[in-house]
């Protein structure tokens, strides 16, 4: 029925075909044209309360709108560093692993958005692992009787240093090959 006052140029009724016109764009999804819509029709007749509830309803669907490209924008952000980083592990490149999945650690932090809790778990569970692919590096060079200053210090994963301990691990792997 809106869709016929719209293409009915009789009555010549601007208001109620310019009512039409952003029922049947609120209808589509068409948000910005039927903003556009009512807010013609406020102009022409004033706001009803109908209409006020529309105009709301679409200020709620774009914000919507909005979070959710962002949200989108951030799941691809850590997909790609995710990705990254699980290939150097792949390649047994660990220090440059964790310094990248260090980075999706903080961005999840950062950025707070539905999937970041499920990212930052990614994050500490590759980070472990590498520190302990390290470890293992490292003590095998140990028990080879390679000797250096670095691995005076006792390597374990502790969940809340691993920087400190990545480090000394990259410091005595370097110094080991």
């Amino acid at each position: 029925m809106m869709k016929k006052t719209i293409n009915n140029n009789d009555g010549l009724d601007f208001a109620k075909i310019t009512y039409a016109r952003a029922y049947v764009a609120y209808c589509n999804a068409n948000y910005k044209e039927a903003l556009n819509e009512w807010l013609k029709y406020v102009s022409f007749k004033g706001e009803t309360e109908e209409v006020k509830e529309y105009i709301q309803k679409i200020n709620t669907a774009v914000k919507l709108e909005k979070l959710e490209k962002k949200e989108k924008e951030f799941d691809e952000q850590t997909e790609k560093i995710l990705a990254d980083g699980i290939e150097k592990y792949n390649f047994r490149k660990w220090v440059l692993c964790i310094k990248r999945i260090e980075e999706l650690e903080n961005f999840a932090s950062e950025n707070k958005f539905p999937k970041a809790v499920k990212y930052y778990a990614k994050a500490k569970e590759y980070i472990g692992e590498a520190v302990s692919e390290l470890s293992k590096l490292v003590s095998y060079k140990k028990n080879a009787d390679i000797q250096s200053e670095g691995l005076q210090e006792k390597l374990e994963y502790n969940e809340l240093l691993p920087t400190k301990i990545y480090k000394t691990c990259f410091i005595c792997a370097r110094e080991a090959l």
